[in-house]
């Protein structure tokens, strides 16, 4: 994500796509921080929810990293 300014104007995405990789990022990103503030702050134990949320956080932004790399178009000089 740090480097995604730089290669915006290289992307080939309409404007769905964008809302939808951007959901997606948003979505998992709420879902795994509502789970980790209850256990950090409010203390619950609920260590298995919070892996699950974990391993939903890691494919959510491998699908995002695999979608800005397919639509990542190099141009030549």
């Amino acid at each position: 994500m740090l480097f995604l300014p730089l290669i915006i104007p290289y992307l080939s995405w309409s404007w769905p796509s964008v809302f939808k990789y951007l959901a997606c990022w948003m979505g998992t990103q709420v879902l795994w921080l509502s789970q980790a503030y209850r256990v950090e702050f409010l203390g619950e134990p609920i260590f298995f929810r919070l892996w699950i949320c974990s391993v939903i956080y890691v494919l959510g932004h491998s699908w995002v990293l695999a979608g800005i790399v397919d639509s990542y178009r190099v141009q030549r000089i």
